[in-house]
């Protein structure tokens, strides 16, 4: 291959990794305007490490380095307000089973800042609000956040959580009247439907998560999560 060629193909690999990155997949450098006064700043984004997750974001002479749990995957500009004049830097990693965690930063004309991090899958509403599916194992989880007037994503608190998923009864098992499992409501039989309304979750372990459960007859009751290992054709996988 001849110099010209070689230099070519040069020129469109280094301008295929610098794009505009607002709505695009993950990059590692681009263009946008992130402070909304017209003139679009340069993000570049370096990894520190091989195998960690540690990383330098660059927006024009400012820069921030932080730590995601796995290695950098890259970033997109997003809009997590589109009332404000403001546009955010998500960098991600998808860890090492497909766990992905999101940290957002904002630029604000001279500095960044980071707005928050989550750990899930991210749906961005447009109007402040972030919802991040979570994977546990049958359902998902979502997690409410609010970017708050000083730019910062506040977590809403949920005191449970919607499932949504029905299994089949392998082995009866009772279900239990009160959230304190102190008190028999019935048994599920076996071959039964059942259906896992909800999810309080535990603050530490998951083994301390309590589901309320829906039987065939339509009574309810509550369960710990040993429990639903007698449930069968609950999804194995996200």
């Amino acid at each position: 291959m001849n110099r010209p060629a070689i230099t070519a193909i040069f020129v469109l690999v280094m301008a295929a990794s610098v794009v505009r990155a607002e709505g695009s997949e993950f990059v590692m450098s681009a263009t946008a305007d992130l402070d909304g006064d017209g003139r679009p700043e340069s993000i570049t984004l370096t990894p520190l490490e091989r195998r960690g997750g540690a990383f330098t974001l660059t927006v024009d002479e400012a820069s921030v380095t932080d730590r995601l749990w796995d290695h950098v995957f890259g970033f997109k500009v997003v809009d997590i307000d589109e009332a404000d004049r403001y546009k955010e830097v998500a960098v991600c990693t998808f860890g090492p089973s497909d766990d992905p965690q999101y940290f957002y930063f904002w630029y604000n004309g001279t500095e960044l800042h980071r707005s928050g991090k989550v750990a899930g899958s991210p749906k961005l509403l447009g109007h402040g609000i972030v919802l991040v599916h979570c994977w546990m194992g049958f359902w998902y989880r979502v997690d409410k956040y609010v970017l708050t007037s000083q730019h910062t994503l506040r977590p809403v608190p949920q005191e449970f959580q919607w499932v949504g998923v029905e299994g089949t009864v392998q082995e009866s098992f009772p279900i239990y009247s009160t959230h304190a499992l102190d008190r028999v409501q019935a048994r599920v039989r076996t071959g039964s439907k059942v259906l896992v309304v909800l999810c309080d979750l535990g603050e530490a372990r998951f083994e301390d998560d309590r589901y309320l459960l829906k039987t065939e007859r339509g009574q309810l009751g509550w369960v710990k999560c040993d429990a639903l290992s007698h449930v069968g054709g609950l999804p194995a996988a996200g």
